[in-house]
Parts: structure tokens; C-alpha cells; sequence
């Protein structure tokens, strides 16, 4: 039997386009978290195949396991935003799929809350946004109700939240903390155009 090119196998790219297109909660966290499960088991899959056939014809090891060997994924994001928790989540999720191959992410129309903070899950050079998208940053929203001690933690908490977000932006952006914090100071909402978003480092490029 003689070695075909056929008989290799490929990922299918449709299969690799993922899509945040609602609040960030714990269906969308569901959805993204099958969805990139989905693609490395199917890597996996393709990988031990191919390693197999090599092995066969040609008596080659090759390690397909390697971040190269795997097509890119793309994500496109267009979200009001939602919960704080599931955002960190889903930035997880991301960036464990970007360790197994190259993710790309594309913001769309609007960007905010805590859909910022799955959009920033890749390296700024792997995320790119549109010339009227919008990004939105303020700071974390909750409701304390019950005993005093109980609202005296739900806002400690919030507090430690609100940190963690201005550490991951700073940390993944050009915007600075004194910035972030005049913004918690006067509970604003810090609307951000496509040319700020690009000046800031919260995209690497603008898709016309």
C-alpha cells in the first residue's frame, strides 16, 4: 500500500471559529469551555493519528503534540459584559486553548466589562477589533444585603475584585493603574474607540 497525502488528517477550520456574542455568565462559560475541549481532544485525535501513519510509511516520530502542528482558532467577541466570576473563567479557558494553538481574538460592535477581561486572555498581538467597535470599563457592581458582617465581606471582596481586574488590564495593556483608579474614584464608565482602543494596547490593529 502506498503512502497518499489524503491520508492525513486535517482539523477543519469552520470547526475552530468560537463566538462570545451574549452576557458573560455561566452558559456562555459552559458553551466556550466545551467548545475548546472540543478542539484539543479533536488535535488530540488528529495528532495520534497522524504520528501513526508517519510511523508506518516512513518510520518518522513526529511529536504532533507541539503548539505548530495546530490550526489557529478564532474568537469573536461582542458582549455588554455580565459576571466577574465566570469573565475570569472564561479568560482561563482562553488562555489554555492560546498554549495549545493560536487563538485570535476580533471584538465586534461592543466590548465591555467583563467581556474586556476575556477579550484580554491572548497576547495583544493576537487580538484585533473593528473601526466602530466600542470597549467599556468601570468597576465591579454588587449588592450587599444581610447581617452588617455579611455586607462588611460582600464589599471587602469587591474590593479584591476590582484589584484583580486593574491587575489583569495593566498587566495585558498600556493603560496604567492611576488611570483605572481615577476611573473606581468617580464610578465612571470609560467608553474607548477603536484609535484609543490601538493607542492603549488593547488591540494590536484595526480590521477596516
Amino acid at each position: 500500500m502506498s503512502f497518499e497525502k489524503k491520508d492525513l488528517l486535517v482539523a477543519n477550520e469552520g470547526d475552530r471559529n468560537l463566538y462570545i456574542t451574549d452576557d458573560i455568565n455561566n452558559q456562555t462559560f459552559t458553551d466556550i469551555i466545551k467548545a475548546t475541549r472540543g478542539i484539543i481532544t479533536e488535535d488530540e485525535k488528529i495528532a495520534a493519528h497522524n504520528k501513526r501513519i508517519l510511523k508506518n510509511y516512513f518510520n518518522m516520530d513526529v511529536d504532533f503534540s507541539e503548539k505548530k502542528y495546530n490550526k489557529e482558532t478564532n474568537i469573536y467577541i461582542s458582549t455588554y459584559g455580565g459576571e466577574v466570576y465566570f469573565g475570569f473563567a472564561i479568560l482561563d479557558t482562553i488562555a489554555e486553548l492560546n498554549k495549545h494553538c493560536k487563538v485570535s481574538l476580533y471584538a465586534k460592535g461592543v466590548v465591555a466589562s467583563a467581556g474586556v477581561i476575556c477579550f484580554l486572555s491572548v497576547p495583544v498581538k493576537q487580538r484585533f477589533c473593528n473601526r466602530n467597535t466600542i470597549f467599556m470599563i468601570h468597576q465591579v457592581s454588587s449588592f450587599a444585603f444581610g447581617e452588617v458582617k455579611n455586607m462588611e465581606e460582600s464589599v471587602e471582596q469587591t474590593k479584591k475584585l476590582n484589584e484583580q481586574i486593574l491587575d489583569i488590564i495593566t498587566s495585558n495593556t498600556k493603560i496604567t493603574k492611576e488611570k483605572l483608579q481615577d476611573i473606581v474614584d468617580k464610578k465612571q464608565d470609560w467608553y474607548i474607540n477603536a484609535e484609543q482602543a490601538l493607542e492603549l494596547g488593547l488591540v494590536s490593529k484595526i480590521i477596516d
